[in-house]
């Protein structure tokens, strides 16, 4: 089993933004900020 599918399978934060094709790269960029910073705050 290739390791890329079982990194994304386990990913599930990836699989949903790369569903969003609308977006653009400055968009992608901005959300994948905020979702990691909104992570890092509830570990914290």
């Amino acid at each position: 089993m290739p390791k890329s599918s079982s990194f994304r399978a386990r990913d599930r934060h990836e699989l949903q933004i790369a569903g969003r094709s609308r977006m653009t790269k400055e968009q992608l960029v901005e959300a994948i900020e905020k979702a990691n910073a909104a992570a890092t705050r509830k570990r914290s």
